[in-house]
């Protein structure tokens, strides 16, 4: 029983020296901390993706200036685009993969 309470003891000492030392520490986080977190988590691709399309459209409405002819005819022209960048961007991909298995 004697063993049990000093065990007890020490891990309590080891506990608040650890919390005492911490809090003398104080670490200065900042943006940078947390956006280089965010990047390696799975949710950057898709938040960046939303943001991207949502700027672009928004872009696309402030060049329009409220006349959705030009404002669907500025956006699918940029459809267009990406999706011809898209095809290529495959092609060479796909180009690549052959040529170094084979």
């Amino acid at each position: 029983m004697a063993n049990k309470n000093t065990k007890r003891k020490t891990t309590t000492k080891k506990r608040t020296t650890s919390a005492s030392s911490r809090s003398h520490k104080k670490a200065n986080v900042g943006f940078g901390d947390y956006l280089h977190h965010f990047i390696h988590t799975k949710a950057f691709v898709p938040v960046t993706a939303i943001f991207a399309i949502a700027l672009i459209i928004g872009l696309d409405f402030l060049f329009s200036l409220n006349d959705y002819t030009k404002f669907f005819t500025i956006l699918g022209v940029e459809l267009l685009i990406a999706l011809i960048c898209w095809i290529v961007a495959m092609l060479i991909i796909f180009g690549r993969r052959k040529s170094s298995e084979g």
